[in-house]
């Protein structure tokens, strides 16, 4: 946890600051400040347009009585690619770009969800569920004594 928020807190600004530096020495300041606001407004336009579009997929799924996970997902990455690209840098502005690529979104989108479901299905195996099969017996007739099925009792 710890390397995360320094990553988030003094690597990645650092490296925002260097790019910019780079850039700006290749294009020079102008450009480089043009690209900046280029990429805010970009960033504002994705998520000023995608979000409606999101919750419109999400509720017309749940019309269907489909779960909808996918859209949920989608929705949220690229609400998150249009924060990516507001926020000032050119680093954060390549993984903004990287999440309006759909197969990228998903994939990503699918690797989260796989992360954080992985602890429940811990918690299940740890808690002792079992995943098996039954059979349901006619009780109203009395069991084969050569039988060696167990009886199970009726159901409620």
């Amino acid at each position: 946890m710890l390397i995360a928020l320094v990553l988030i807190f003094v690597a990645i600004p650092a490296l925002e600051i260097y790019l910019f530096v780079q850039v700006g020495d290749l294009i020079g300041a102008g450009p480089t400040v043009a690209l900046a606001f280029l990429a805010v407004a970009v960033g504002m336009a994705v998520i000023r347009m995608q979000t409606p579009r999101a919750i419109g997929r999400a509720q017309e799924s749940l019309r269907r009585g489909e779960a909808p996970v996918t859209d949920v997902l989608d929705g949220i990455a690229l609400i998150g690619a249009g924060g990516l690209l507001i926020l000032p840098g050119f680093f954060t502005d390549v993984l903004g770009l990287l999440l309006l690529v759909p197969w990228v979104r998903r994939s990503l989108g699918y690797a989260v969800l796989h992360r954080a479901l992985k602890p429940a299905q811990a918690r299940a195996a740890a808690a002792g569920v079992v995943d098996g099969e039954f059979v349901v017996m006619d009780t109203s007739r009395s069991p084969d004594p050569s039988s060696n099925q167990p009886r199970l009792p009726p159901a409620p």
